[in-house]
């Protein structure tokens, strides 16, 4: 008379199965969200920074008093890392603060002016940036310890590439 069931054979080789199953999709499943968390992050500072640009060519200056100066991006550095960026409006009386955004822990942001200061302004009513002919100012985000990375360079005229 045969017995209904598993025979522990079956269910070894079942467990290893699962086992690896899990060895290899933990660690890609962390892999895939580290890599969402910085393609969002990308895509969050670039809808800003255009935010920013838009307002700026078009004159609005709420909340600073004084000549319009332009529309700033400055990036803040704490313990050796960028830490969060500030989107302001600059006028002669002042700055008035629009924006600040932490970087997430898991993303790294660099750029080709070093960190300490690293800023770029919009200048009022179209008139570009305040970055030099032929040397854009490119931004760089990647999750940290990976060898993936977003950039997006921004040109003396004003145009944001990605």
């Amino acid at each position: 008379m045969k017995k209904a069931g598993f025979s522990i054979i079956e269910i070894v080789i079942v467990i290893a199965i699962v086992g690896l199953l899990v060895g290899v999709g933990v660690p890609a499943a962390r892999e895939f969200n580290r890599r969402q968390t910085a393609n969002n992050f990308h895509n969050e500072m670039i809808a800003d920074i255009r935010n920013l640009q838009t307002s700026v060519a078009s004159g609005e200056r709420s909340g600073c008093t004084g000549n319009f100066l332009g529309g700033e991006i400055s990036f803040i550095q704490t313990a050796g890392r960028v830490s969060a960026y500030s989107l302001q409006k600059v006028c002669s009386g002042g700055t008035a603060v629009v924006l600040n955004k932490t970087v997430p822990e898991s993303v790294t942001v660099t750029t080709n002016r070093g960190t300490n200061p690293a800023n770029i302004r919009f200048l009022p009513l179209e008139r570009g940036t305040d970055v030099g002919l032929g040397n854009p100012f490119i931004i760089t985000t990647a999750p940290v310890g990976a060898n993936y990375s977003l950039s997006l360079s921004i040109t003396q005229t004003g145009e944001i590439a990605e």
